[in-house]
């Protein structure tokens, strides 16, 4: 009997051995199941299986990453060349199911399945998941990654098999570190394995567990993939960020104003990390967009538009070797003029007023309104959003 890595070789598959590899290799959930075998070629499977590190499949997240992409590339061929090319690794539910083994824990992790609320044992197992360690096999694979980076830096991703699913979503659930990737081979690989356990160990966090208690899920195996990718971004100075990040959604459930149409999508747009977009900051405000009137702005004063708009930018700082938060002041300065035009605007009311006290100072808040005037984007993002939407 051939088995399905050697199937995976053959140039032209059949449906049933696409949906052999789809399932070992990919998800066994019945709809992302049939957006894959319906756009994905032998040569597409082959390149997920050469970036897997363990067996077992990719989980959600990162099939959702991949099919995107796929969708982008058929449906929208004149934007597929402003997506960055591929760049992730994916390490398989094997590898976790190895872990649990491994350091003591699939005894505790299945106990826990069947006593739920009655388990007594979460800090323990919590305990044990967060000191374990890896099988040496699976530390060679994984150093052999981190020389395909180089020492640019990394984030290690959850990517559970329930994650990003049809009727799951699993949002901010699980853990996702960021890997500054900097330092000697030794001190590279010890900060990656840390970020492993830290992302297996979140399946024991109080959120994840209270999520799938909600939705009848604590009996459900969680089993739970990771996906590696490269942070988007650039170095400025010792700390590195994108300019402007963000996330957006193909319906906009807040009608901020009386003539927006929620199914024409919005965006939440951030200056750097795009952690800003995706979790509440307090005294804080992203730049929400709504696509078929990205213009439009509640704000109508400058002294609104400045008070409602972001004081603080998450980077990653090379010095301290951690993700952490600067003011905008600190960030300003490093920013190409251009750059500042995408997501930087200018109080000139108080300059004026300034300048009145012969102080000349020029004033930047953060608002994202250089993007928000670019209508190719704004366009591309609402065409983008609408089509996963349909095809989802």
């Amino acid at each position: 009997m051939v088995g399905w890595p050697e199937i995976l070789k053959k140039e032209n598959l059949t449906r049933e051995e696409k949906k052999c590899i789809c399932n070992r290799l990919m998800t066994t959930e019945s709809h992302m199941e049939q957006l894959i075998l319906k756009h994905f070629t032998e040569e597409d499977f082959r390149s997920v299986w050469m970036r897997k590190i363990g067996g077992g499949v990719i989980g959600g997240k990162a099939c959702g990453l991949l099919v995107a992409r796929k969708l982008i590339e058929l449906n929208m061929p004149e934007y597929a060349g402003h997506v960055e090319p591929h760049n992730s690794f994916f390490i398989g539910t094997d590898v976790f199911y190895r872990y649990l083994v491994y350091n003591r824990c699939a005894e505790l992790r299945a106990r826990h399945r069947l006593e739920k609320e009655h388990f007594k044992e979460t800090e323990e197992l919590t305990k044990r998941l967060r000191g374990g360690s890896l099988p040496e096999d699976i530390r060679e694979e994984l150093s052999d990654m981190l020389d395909h980076y180089g020492t640019t830096p990394i984030i290690v991703r959850s990517s559970s098999i329930m994650e990003d699913g049809y009727g799951n979503a699993f949002s901010g659930k699980y853990e996702s570190i960021f890997c500054m990737n900097q330092g000697t081979k030794e001190e590279r690989m010890e900060e990656l394995e840390e970020a492993i356990r830290r992302v297996y160990a979140s399946t024991m966090n109080e959120q994840a567990i209270e999520y799938r208690r909600k939705r009848h899920l604590l009996d459900v195996d969680e089993q739970m993939a990771l996906l590696i990718q490269q942070v988007a971004g650039q170095q400025y100075g010792g700390l590195y960020m994108p300019v402007a990040a963000g996330m957006g959604c193909s319906y906009n459930p807040y009608k901020w104003m009386e003539h927006l149409n929620p199914e024409a999508g919005m965006l939440r747009m951030v200056m750097g990390l795009g952690t800003r977009a995706v979790e509440r900051t307090p005294g804080d405000y992203p730049r929400l967009i709504g696509l078929d009137r990205a213009q439009a702005n509640l704000r109508t004063t400058l002294a609104e538009r400045h008070k409602f708009s972001q004081r603080k930018v998450d980077v990653l700082d090379f010095g301290t070797k951690s993700l952490c938060t600067k003011s905008l002041e600190k960030i300003l300065d490093l920013l190409p003029k251009w750059q500042k035009k995408m997501v930087l605007s200018r109080d000139t009311d108080a300059e004026d007023m300034l300048a009145e006290r012969h102080i000349y100072r020029t004033i930047y808040f953060a608002d994202c309104q250089g993007l928000v005037d670019n209508l190719e984007f704004i366009r591309m993002m609402r065409s983008l959003m609408k089509m996963l939407e349909k095809e989802y």
